[in-house]
């Protein structure tokens, strides 16, 4: 048998391919996972409180400065907090299918290429999740607050101011009409007013007879009832006056309204004068025991050992103070002269021979110096219990016999 060849046919045309199925729709983008929260800043701690100013003490003192509180921690910053989840990002859709490739028609024909697919669409990317919440910050580390600063403390009162107080002035002392002032120690000691020595109304007089003085503070005027202490230089030698501050000589008298004599006053004597409006009245005893200015008093009594001879410038113990003398003499023996006074006063004195001898005043005997001698017209001789009394006479510087009794 045979076999027949047929002739081969046309190609029949390609098929179309079929459509590429469009591509699937890109999925959605997740959410984006919430941010946590921050968390929130911790409070600044509390300020410790600055001490207070100690209070001002008494009398103007300022307070102390209080302490300055102590800066509190800082609180410590709280975790950040965790990010919440999402954020992922969508996923991209599935790609559609590939279309299927068409059948080969009959012949050679190739068939058509499909269409490619539509790209499916791709989803839309889902929204970003919130941020979420910074963590809290954690306790501590706060700052405290400053402390307050203490009260400064009172200031003490101010005291009173007393009222205004002035010095006199010594001669606002002296007139002694101001009522509203005092009298300060200085000025008080400068014023005419008396002190406890007596200082300002003593003074030291010059001259013999007629004497001067100062009276510091000077008084101005003479007035009844005044009374100094002055102390005399010299001795007077007979009638004598005062002047003071150069406000006239004024008349010294004893026993009120007697003119002084010579002998009254020593040399070196401190008397107490008073002026009675027209005279300076001597108040102090004058002269020394032994001294008869009045009624005779024998404030001076000695008795010197007996002598068996002569005595030239006779000076027993005693002799300048006593105003009675008794003497004894153990035969008949001469005095030719007794010490004369120091200083030269008009002293008096009594002689009393109380021994069994007679007793002679030699008269102007050279055997004694001139100022011891006696000055008689005759020289008298006095026997046992006889008196005589002698002078001093400081104007002829000789002792003289101004009275005998038998």
């Amino acid at each position: 048998m045979g076999i027949t060849i047929l002739p081969q046919g046309s190609t029949g045309p390609t098929g179309y391919t079929g459509y590429t199925g469009p591509i699937g729709p890109t999925g959605f983008t997740g959410y984006t996972g919430y941010t946590g929260p921050t968390g929130y800043t911790g409070l600044d701690g509390v300020d410790g409180p600055t001490g207070a100013t100690g209070y001002t003490g008494p009398g103007n003192f300022t307070g102390y400065t209080g302490y300055t509180g102590y800066t509190g921690d800082t609180g410590y910053t709280g975790y950040t907090g965790y990010t919440g989840p999402g954020n992922f990002t969508g996923y991209t859709g599935y790609t559609g299918p590939t279309g299927y490739t068409g059948y080969t028609g009959p012949g050679n024909f190739t068939g058509y290429t499909g269409y490619t697919g539509y790209t499916g669409y791709t989803g839309p990317i889902g929204p970003t999740g919130p941020t979420g919440y910074t963590g809290y910050t954690g306790p501590g580390n706060f700052t405290g607050y400053t402390g307050y600063t203490g009260y400064t403390g009172y200031t003490g009162y101010t005291g009173y101011t007393g009222p205004s107080v002035v010095a006199a002035s010594v001669a606002e002392i002296n007139t002694g009409t101001d009522n509203t002032k005092f009298a300060s120690a200085l000025n008080l000691e400068t014023s005419k007013y008396l002190n406890q020595s007596g200082s300002k109304t003593a003074a030291t007089a010059a001259g013999t007879d007629t004497y001067t003085a100062t009276i510091s503070p000077a008084i101005t005027a003479y007035a009844a009832g005044q009374s100094f202490l002055i102390k005399f230089t010299n001795a007077n030698t007979g009638a004598s006056t005062l002047n003071l501050n150069g406000l006239g000589a004024k008349t010294l008298t004893k026993s009120v309204t007697v003119g002084l004599s010579g002998g009254d006053i020593l040399a070196g004597q401190e008397l107490l004068v008073a002026y009675d409006g027209t005279n300076f009245q001597v108040v102090s005893p004058i002269g020394t025991s032994g001294f008869f200015t009045g009624g005779t008093g024998f404030l001076g009594v000695i008795s010197p050992a007996a002598f068996a001879v002569n005595q030239n410038d006779y000076a027993p113990t005693g002799l300048a103070t006593c105003n009675l003398m008794r003497l004894s003499s153990t035969g008949n023996n001469s005095i030719t002269g007794l010490l004369a006074p120091s200083p030269v006063t008009g002293q008096a004195i009594y002689i009393v021979n109380v021994g069994a001898g007679n007793i002679t005043l030699s008269s102007e005997s050279a055997s004694s110096i001139a100022a011891n001698r006696f000055l008689f017209s005759a020289s008298p001789t006095f026997q046992t219990d006889e008196v005589c009394r002698v002078w001093y006479d400081i104007v002829t510087a000789r002792w003289r016999v101004i009275g005998e009794a038998n």
